[in-house]
């Protein structure tokens, strides 16, 4: 089942993402809208030229889980669809290593570099655990999944409630439409506190209309796998299942974004299901993999 989908970061839970970055044309878990235009100068000289707006901010899907229930899609100040038969095929596999200053850029809350995929991150979470936040530590080079208490500027474990999700991605700033890359290499770290972690794949065809996919019905059933922190993540897309749209071979071509989740486990027979408490997730060094 699914559910949603991260100051200048994405921020927000299953209901209704926060956005504080908007992103134009093919975004993960939806882009944002154009910016306002510039203001002329007036008097019959030449103004200044007019600075352009900030995008309009964009909530994001839900994500595929094992608890049963399924994620809102956040709300989103546009409806235009993402292009993914003209998507782009990324240049150099690296994404991001969140390194502040050459792909990771603090004042916009951007990843990537230009020329190459950009994008934003974000958080959310199920009904009962709470606000969740991504935030990336310039110091470690990495981006947190995790909390982030009242007053404070970084991001800490959190809580994944009984039955219940939370996590966080990167939204793309254009659809991958590629034949070049295979799958997605990572580096995945924290403490998932007994919870599952699924890797998803975010497709077009998942990703609802209101932020700017394909699905008109049963959306956010992203494709995913189950993975484990402590080592380095390959992750071919031929691995990933379990989207409600999106059948396998079609999926390089649609990729609108990557998230992390953590998924309340299923009890062991005869015991009962238990939150995750102190949980949290660090990522690193994505990048797109050919073999």
């Amino acid at each position: 089942m699914a559910k949603p989908i991260g100051t200048l970061l994405l921020v927000g839970t299953c209901g209704a993402l926060v956005a504080s970055l908007a992103l134009v044309g093919c975004g993960g878990s939806g882009a944002a809208g154009p910016g306002s235009g510039g203001t002329t100068g007036s008097g019959g000289s030449t103004g200044t030229a007019g600075t352009t707006g900030a995008g309009g901010s964009v909530g994001s899907g839900g994500a595929t889980g094992t608890a049963g229930t399924t994620g809102a899609g956040g709300s989103t100040t546009t409806s235009s669809q993402l292009q993914c038969s003209s998507g782009v095929n990324p240049a150099t596999g690296l994404l991001t290593g969140f390194t502040s200053g050459t792909d990771w850029t603090d004042a916009s809350g951007k990843w990537g570099v230009a020329g190459n995929l950009q994008g934003a991150i974000y958080a959310y979470a199920g009904p009962n655990s709470g606000t969740w936040h991504a935030g990336v530590d310039t110091t470690a080079g990495v981006l947190d999944i995790g909390v982030q208490p009242t007053g404070s500027t970084t991001t800490g474990p959190g809580t994944v409630a009984v039955a219940d999700y939370a996590g966080g991605g990167m939204m793309f700033g254009e659809c991958v439409n590629t034949s070049t890359w295979t799958g997605v290499s990572f580096t995945l770290g924290g403490t998932p506190a007994g919870c599952d972690v699924y890797f998803q794949v975010k497709t077009f065809a998942d990703q609802a209309i209101s932020n700017q996919g394909g699905c008109d019905a049963g959306c956010y059933s992203f494709p995913q796998v189950k993975v484990m922190p402590g080592d380095p993540v390959t992750v071919h897309f031929t691995e990933v299942t379990g989207s409600g749209h999106a059948d396998a071979g079609s999926i390089p071509m649609q990729i609108v974004g990557l998230q992390w989740q953590l998924q309340s486990a299923a009890p062991p027979d005869g015991g009962v299901q238990a939150a995750c408490t102190n949980a949290m997730l660090t990522i690193d060094n994505v990048m797109f993999v050919s073999n």
